[in-house]
């Protein structure tokens, strides 16, 4: 009997007098579901979005705010939404160096606040795409000095939104 207890016909027989009816549970289940997969959903995109933003800017001099980054960030994300191509800002205080992974379409911009050195790797269709004629001066190498330039005289955040911007304006 230690396995198979007894069956306490008088609770079950309470029970069901309190319980709710069929067509009362099976929605309540139902919404109580869809809210479950409705916040899932939100946490997932919130934590995907937390990690594309430590990918997409990296600032290793650690002068740009938590506000100034974060609106960046939104920058990044409205060009990636407009050009489908991902976007890699580094802030360096040394040279400049390229990240060691990075997909063929990613776009990198990365500067030396120290250094006023620049550099802008182009994805080969945004290359393509943007080409001049002969003796024409290449665009990457435009962005580039623009760039280095900028560097000099202003803070690199506002420069690499400058660079973005600038690209942006040559896609159109």
């Amino acid at each position: 009997m230690f396995f198979f207890p007894r069956r306490n016909k008088e609770a079950e027989k309470i029970a069901r007098a309190h319980m709710r009816p069929a067509w009362m549970r099976v929605p309540l289940m139902l919404i109580f579901f869809i809210g479950l997969g409705a916040m899932f959903s939100w946490n997932f995109e919130r934590r995907l979005q937390q990690i594309e933003e430590k990918g997409s800017f990296w600032d290793e001099t650690e002068t740009v705010s938590e506000k100034d980054r974060s609106r960046f960030n939104e920058r990044i994300r409205l060009f990636r939404g407009t050009w489908g191509m991902p976007v890699i800002a580094h802030v360096r205080k040394g040279p400049v160096l390229l990240p060691e992974k990075m997909q063929e379409n990613t776009l990198f911009i990365g500067v030396s606040a120290a250094g006023n050195d620049a550099v802008v790797l182009l994805p080969p269709l945004v290359a393509k795409a943007l080409a001049a004629g002969e003796g024409q001066p290449d665009p990457r190498r435009e962005l580039e000095r623009d760039l280095a330039l900028c560097v000099r005289n202003d803070a690199p955040l506002s420069c690499l939104q400058q660079t973005l911007d600038e690209l942006d304006k040559r896609l159109r």
